[in-house]
């Protein structure tokens, strides 16, 4: 096995070295041949990473590292292989990406991006130093009444504050409101999101030790039944209003869990939730801005009938992978039309742990909120400032509107390093807060090549703050 990871190791440099020397023009008409060669490369290095994976964890197909690869994939390749393999560029195609010039090295940028992830993570190993003595333990108070009140109150608290467009699904076909609702209700969004993965990983521990073997769900359902009230009402709401992002995140984090903490989950189960799942949110996506007035589900299923022209294997991702325009829209700007931003568009991001305080900067420093953040800055270029909606931004997108090609290679190779320490510590059962900062990573794996990296800085430090209200670490000392 550690042949395998050499030569596969050798094989990525070799590869960057090529894909560096041989770097396409900035600028110019997209070439099938480049955009071919990019997809197979990244299906050839993925797939080497998920079989070295797979050798070497148990044989579990669902962690932190492949729900991201596959969000990664289906971003920034899905549409590339779509016109380089299956042939497809129509006039609907061309509206999705946008100018034809940046295609080839856009997609040159998100391979180098994903194949130093891939290094940055190959290379990271485990620490053989040991932290405890042998004749320390720790036990852990888990105060689980109060953290499931706490979390109670706060989907109350948000569910009357969030207001009417939010709750109706009117958000989403443009009433105007944000995505959250207005005020103090963004806020309270974020702490239950966080809470509710809390409380999921408290529960998963707490119950891990009776699993003895079976069906997952049969265990699952066995759980404290307040727990998956909470939880079925939180995932029904949510999605029947048309809002994917706190949905994916919870049933990401339940699935990894299941996965790391009860039992590996095997291949055919993994490609089945991921297809179902797939599904659901690609119905959702498209029923969420229908104006009929149908049900959300009803009026997606209605409009994926309009997709038809497309093979049925791209249609489950396909709205997800519309999201690729992202890196072309970025090109196209930057550096030609406006120098890099050198973390100026991080700056959102990192007031975000503290309340308020992005309001109160803007304030006072008379900055436009587009100019601190990504999503808001390409939104901006092609919306206009005062959108009802939103384009979003994408990981490869992010770094690189802030520092370029060096960028992208620098952050995503430790990016890839702090995701491998995210899959290890979810596993470390002896320290709970470990495996709960753990989960809250594993919550935001899939998303995170639609979005900021940084988007992971709030929930952190929020997760260790209510992790410190309500788990009680105690450390004794065994006799001798």
């Amino acid at each position: 096995m550690v042949l395998i990871e050499r030569t596969y190791r050798f094989l990525l440099v070799i590869c960057i070295l090529l894909l560096l020397y041989l770097k396409p023009e900035f600028k110019g008409f997209f070439n099938i041949d480049f955009l071919k060669a990019y997809s197979l490369l990244a299906i050839l290095f993925l797939s080497l990473h998920f079989y070295i994976e797979f050798k070497i964890r148990n044989k579990n197909w669902i962690r932190i590292d492949s729900l991201f690869l596959v969000g990664f994939y289906v971003v920034h390749f899905q549409f590339p292989i779509m016109i380089s393999i299956s042939g497809i560029f129509d006039s609907d195609m061309h509206k999705i990406l946008g100018s034809n010039y940046h295609i080839n090295f856009g997609v040159w940028l998100s391979l180098i991006g994903i194949l130093f992830w891939l290094l940055g993570y190959s290379l990271f190993y485990k620490s053989k130093r040991r932290i405890f003595t042998r004749d320390t333990i720790f036990t852990y108070y888990y105060q689980y009444k109060k953290l499931l009140y706490f979390t109670v109150i706060l989907f109350v608290l948000f569910l009357i504050t969030a207001g009417h467009d939010f709750l109706s699904g009117g958000i989403y076909k443009g009433t105007g409101s944000s995505l959250s609702g207005d005020g103090a209700a963004p806020y309270i969004q974020s702490l239950f999101s966080i809470c509710i993965i809390v409380l999921t990983t408290s529960v998963f521990l707490n119950n891990k030790g009776k699993y003895s073997g079976g069906s997952l769900l049969k265990w699952f359902y066995k759980l404290d039944r307040w727990y998956l009230v909470l939880v079925f009402m939180y995932l029904y709401i949510f999605l029947m209003i048309g809002d994917r992002g706190g949905p994916i995140a919870l049933i990401s984090t339940i699935i990894i869990l299941m996965g790391e903490l009860i039992k590996p989950l095997k291949l055919w189960f993994s490609i089945l939730i991921l297809f179902i799942g797939a599904m659901i949110m690609t119905l959702i996506g498209l029923g969420r801005i229908d104006k009929s007035g149908n049900s959300i589900i009803s009026s997606g299923y209605t409009n994926l009938q309009e997709e038809n022209q497309y093979p049925s294997y791209y249609i489950p991702t396909f709205e997800l992978a519309k999201s690729n325009r992202i890196v072309f829209y970025s090109l196209e700007t930057v550096p030609e039309q406006h120098d890099y931003f050198y973390g100026k568009l991080w700056i959102s991001r990192l007031l975000s742990p503290i309340p308020f305080l992005q309001t109160f900067y803007l304030q006072l420093t008379n900055e436009k909120k587009y100019n601190i953040n990504s999503e808001d800055y390409i939104t901006y270029l092609y919306l206009g400032e005062n959108s009802i909606s939103g384009e979003g931004t994408s990981i490869i997108a992010d770094i690189y509107l802030n520092f370029g090609l060096l960028g992208v290679i620098i952050c995503m190779f430790f990016i890839g390093v702090f995701l491998k320490k995210a899959n290890m510590i979810i596993k470390d059962v002896n320290n709970y807060r470990f495996v709960i900062l753990g989960a809250i990573i594993a919550s935001l794996s899939f998303y995170f090549g639609r979005t900021s990296f940084l988007i992971i800085l709030k929930p952190l430090i929020w997760s260790w703050i209510i992790t410190s209200l309500f788990i009680k670490r105690i450390k004794y000392k065994f006799s001798k």
